[in-house]
């Protein structure tokens, strides 16, 4: 008996080239997950059509099949951004990322202004995950708030979602009102460390312990009060090492390490770290048709993914990198190879003869750590995407670190003057130690 075709499979396609394959509602650019996510917040279908204007019923009704065909498969996982989506629909087990949303629920007022604690607008829709409107620079913490704001102003750096820092501002000058943005907490975690060279060492030489000597970010500008940063963020490089052609501002457009810094090792040579920093991001894209994959950016990584095969044999298919996270990995480690290219020809990044990625993300993160959906090739190489990233990346020049591991350490070694700064960190952030939070009243 032919098996009976599922009811949205007129409407609901997935393509590499709309919104970044995620499942979306045909003729739209409404990812599936945000019907769910808006249905989840709120059941009320004149408010989900006054947001999504280009919706019909019928399109609902397939958004809400196809989310009960990934959870009830049998055949296999379901994609975990819509397992997730579908999951708070239905009431069942949340992922690492509502937890979190619903942890922030709870502690919003130990750690913001009441004005902020109200939910606020992202995407359209009032969250109580979010920051209120007007109050997103809130995000970071009070005791080095302006400062990095006007880092990232005076770099032309934007925050992801971010917000205008006021009226006839260009670019985004604020940081999203998310609470769960992972560049907010990448600045909240290393602000500190841009000055303090003892603790930027001590907090990583449990994971580099070649660590000898941390050296000045000498290709970063200087920090507000003159100083030359030990520690920079969303660094491309002094140099377009890939060729990319939206190379030149940090954080969009080209490859960007979320934090970068250097040091020297105790066999004299000089390092410099590229490091990725996640939180709650989950990805769980079916796996690319070579076919649609855009060709400009299959061009560009191109040959320096030539040269990492020829010194890494029994590397999967260059077109199995395109998907997310092993997408921004792939570029990670081709910046960092390029980099150490270009030293042997004396033209280097800030005198490094070795470049590695450090890859920061949270242990209770499953989704994004065990999730081979989209690439699942490369499971053969270990368990976790950080483990089979381990295998196939130039050696030593890949180190993976959990958020509970490091923030345990910056604790640990941070200075009495800075103890506010910790407490801040390990309540905001401190999930391994807070009970479970499975629902807020």
């Amino acid at each position: 008996m032919a098996r009976e075709r599922p009811t949205y499979h007129e409407r609901i396609i997935q393509d590499p080239n709309i919104m970044v394959g995620k499942p979306v509602v045909k003729g739209t650019r409404v990812p599936v997950e945000k019907v769910l996510d808006q249905l989840a917040y709120k059941p009320d279908l004149k408010e989900l059509f006054e947001i999504y204007p280009e919706l019909t019923v019928e399109d609902v009704k397939a958004c809400l099949a196809y989310a009960k065909a990934a959870v009830a498969s049998k055949r296999g996982h379901p994609p975990r951004h819509i397992a997730s989506s579908a999951a708070a629909v239905c009431g069942g087990q949340p992922m690492f990322r509502d937890t979190e949303k619903r942890r922030y629920e709870v502690i919003k007022r130990d750690l913001f202004s009441s004005e902020a604690c109200q939910p606020g607008t992202y995407n359209r829709i009032p969250r109580p995950f979010c920051l209120a409107d007007g109050h997103s620079d809130e995000n970071l913490c009070d005791l080095f708030r302006d400062e990095a704001i006007a880092y990232f102003r005076r770099r032309s750096i934007s925050w992801h979602d971010g917000l205008l820092a006021g009226e006839g501002e260009g670019g985004r000058g604020l940081p999203s009102n998310h609470l769960c943005c992972s560049q907010s907490a990448c600045v909240n975690a290393l602000w500190p460390m841009t000055r303090d060279p003892e603790l930027l060492a001590r907090a990583f030489s449990p994971f580099l312990p070649e660590t000898h000597r941390i050296l000045p970010f000498e290709g970063d500008g200087p920090l507000p009060d003159g100083t030359t940063p030990l520690l920079a963020f969303e660094w491309i490089g002094q140099d377009n090492y890939l060729a990319e052609k939206g190379w030149g501002t940090r954080g969009a457009n080209a490859t960007s390490a979320d934090f970068a810094f250097r040091f020297q090792r105790y066999d004299g040579h000089t390092q410099l770290v590229l490091g990725e920093w996640k939180y709650t991001e989950c990805y769980g894209k079916s796996m690319p048709d070579p076919a649609t994959l855009n060709q400009t950016r299959l061009n560009t990584y191109r040959e320096p993914f030539r040269r990492w095969a020829e010194s890494r044999p029994g590397l999967p298919p260059y077109e199995t990198f395109f998907v997310e996270p092993f997408y921004q990995l792939m570029r990670l480690t081709l910046l960092a190879q390029e980099m150490e290219w270009a030293a042997q020809r004396g033209r280097g990044e800030m005198g490094a003869e070795v470049v590695s990625v450090v890859y920061i993300s949270p242990k209770a993160n499953r989704e994004l750590s065990e999730n081979f959906e989209a690439a699942p090739t490369l499971k053969q190489f270990g368990n976790t995407i950080w483990s089979a990233w381990a295998h196939i990346a130039p050696p030593e020049r890949f180190l993976s670190v959990t958020t509970e591991s490091f923030l345990t350490a910056v604790e640990q070694v941070a200075p009495e003057p800075l103890h506010r700064w910790t407490e801040y960190l390990l309540t905001r952030y401190g999930w391994w130690r807070q009970p479970a939070i499975t629902r807020v009243s």
